[in-house]
């Protein structure tokens, strides 16, 4: 697990081809590095939204618990083939590691509840991910957008934007993100990482003519914000 320091910034939409133009023309020489791809996720959290609530009140260690897959298009049907990863996002204070696991659900499974999903999980996961999993007991909100990747000639300094996101609350068949009530976002999100030597003021990108803003963001916290209203 490699320690990054990481900056957040959060913007309309409208604007993405300026910062996109900002990315690319930056002292750094970025490059689009991988394709484009949507990013989907289910998060896990306990029935009084522990993880929630850690990250509202900004406890500088807290940690997040994921099921994340890729796909072409959003909102993509999960099957057999689809690869899952179970994600344990750990942070502290401005510096982030994480778990991964990763897995495939056999036909016949990807139907599963909650209830039958988490105990699927417990019984295939290794046994360190489970300290962070063990106040799970729910699956409390989806997450899908679209990500596009840059990274400098060092390959040390990383940076995605991640735009048409959509927020959902999960129903009954968790994996099935198409057929659940969807909200959209008209913000995108642009990410730094960098490792935890270089410091934050090596890093940094000008932005004096764009409206953009810097600090933390969760689209985990955002997007049960918008959807349990």
């Amino acid at each position: 697990m490699n320690i990054r320091q990481e900056k957040k910034y959060t913007f309309s939409s409208n604007n993405i081809t300026e910062v996109r133009s900002k990315i690319l023309n930056s002292k750094f020489l970025m490059t689009n590095t991988y394709n484009n791809r949507f990013v989907n996720s289910i998060y896990l959290d306990s029935l009084d939204f522990n993880n929630y609530n850690e990250n509202l009140s900004g406890l500088s260690c807290r940690s997040k618990a994921r099921i994340r897959w890729y796909s072409k298009n959003q909102l993509e049907q999960v099957s057999e083939d689809t690869e899952l990863i179970l994600e344990i996002k750990l942070r502290s204070n401005v510096l982030g590691k994480k778990l991964s696991f990763s897995f495939k659900l056999p036909n016949n499974f990807i139907n599963f509840g909650a209830y039958d999903l988490i105990k699927y999980l417990r019984n295939i996961i290794p046994t360190s991910f489970l300290p962070h999993i063990d106040h799970c007991n729910a699956f409390t909100l989806a997450v899908s957008y679209e990500r596009e990747y840059y990274e400098d000639f060092t390959k040390m300094i990383r940076s995605t934007i991640d735009s048409n996101i959509v927020y959902a609350n999960p129903g009954i068949n968790i994996l099935d993100i198409g057929n659940m009530s969807i909200y959209i976002s008209e913000y995108s999100i642009l990410e730094l990482k960098y490792p935890q030597k270089m410091g934050n003021d090596l890093v940094s990108l000008n932005f004096d003519d764009i409206e953009i803003t810097p600090g933390r963001h969760s689209k985990y916290a955002v997007g049960l914000n918008t959807v349990l209203g």
